[in-house]
């Protein structure tokens, strides 16, 4: 770690957190997001997310949203020259890639603030943008821990408190609308994909699951996105499983979700986004990981397990070859979900 803090006698005004990532890391921004709301008060904080997911960032109430553009490349020079001409204090870079560096470069920040990967040389482009260059572990931390890292190297303390999310008395109206809490029967929800679909728990798993549940007198809701890809794995999830004892739900928006989550009675689900929003609610939950680091992304709840499937391709890659998808998660034993739902339910 090297650089100049700037001095905490001039709080910055304007800060600008670049997060260009997947949904479920936006939401993960609440932790830094309430640390620089508490420490400064009167400043202008602007996330810059991923198109699609500032109803993430609303909902903590703690900034302002900017989103990427999806497409077009005059919308991106146009929001690019915004971030220049806006006059920023402090970045906090917490995405921590080539796109990421560059605008918070752009942005002119007397004090800049970003990840540099610890295989990187001193000399790498990347850590000369920042004025406080902070270097990963080797073996990274969890994610949330990694934020809190950044932040304490500027001085601003990053508390891992819980934080719920606030749920509008609509999403929850709508929530129970869908499908109420069905007489005296359990609730079990259930997200099993995941936009990378070789996170997806595989079919046949997934049926002798869900029907433990069912016998047992559980009702059990499934949702999904909207790809078509992902709703047809998630129907093959169900095959098998009597007509009325569950419901698959693949529109709604984050707080229907949150709605969702918050009446059921035990979560299980794919390393994603609705994940992380259970994590949140604190639900006694079960979270399956196959392609991607459960150290970096395990819940952090008390009440949350996690089911790990060894998958060789983490070893070199981050990403399965198309051969290779799914079959660490095919490996998986029935008896170690059963179980351990039935230990955090």
């Amino acid at each position: 770690m090297s650089g100049t803090l700037p001095t905490r006698t001039d709080p910055p005004r304007r800060i600008l957190v670049p997060r260009i990532r997947y949904i479920g890391d936006t939401f993960l921004l609440r932790y830094p997001l309430r640390a620089l709301r508490t420490a400064f008060p009167e400043a202008q904080i602007d996330a810059l997310v991923s198109p699609g997911t500032a109803p993430v960032i609303r909902s903590f109430g703690l900034c302002n949203c900017i989103e990427w553009p999806s497409s077009g490349l005059w919308e991106q020079v146009t929001l690019c020259a915004k971030i220049c001409s806006t006059g920023y204090d402090w970045v906090l870079d917490l995405t921590g890639n080539d796109r990421s560096a560059f605008l918070s470069l752009l942005a002119r920040a007397p004090f800049r603030a970003g990840y540099v990967n610890h295989k990187d040389p001193p000399w790498f482009w990347r850590g000369r943008v920042y004025s406080l260059p902070v270097r990963h572990e080797k073996y990274k931390p969890h994610i949330v821990r990694q934020h809190a890292r950044l932040l304490e190297a500027c001085g601003v303390p990053c508390p891992l408190d819980p934080l719920p999310p606030q749920i509008p008395s609509e999403a929850t109206a709508w929530a129970i609308q869908q499908i109420g809490k069905p007489g005296a029967r359990r609730v079990l929800q259930a997200h099993l994909v995941s936009r990378d679909m070789q996170k997806s728990l595989p079919a046949e798993i997934a049926q002798q699951v869900l029907a433990h549940f069912v016998h047992q007198g559980w009702f059990i809701t499934l949702t999904t996105g909207r790809s078509t890809l992902e709703l047809e794995h998630t129907r093959r999830c169900c095959f098998g499983l009597p007509e009325g004892s569950y419901r698959i739900i693949s529109e709604c928006s984050w707080d229907q979700l949150a709605a969702l989550l918050d009446i059921a009675d035990l979560y299980l689900g794919a390393d994603t986004a609705p994940s992380h929003l259970a994590d949140a609610l604190e639900k006694p939950m079960l979270v399956f990981f196959g392609p991607s680091r459960s150290r970096q992304w395990h819940p952090l709840n008390p009440r949350a397990r996690i089911l790990v499937a060894d998958c060789p391709c983490l070893n070199k890659r981050t990403v399965c070859e198309p051969s290779m998808s799914g079959r660490c998660l095919r490996r998986m034993d029935i008896s170690n979900f059963v179980s351990l739902l039935e230990e955090v339910r």
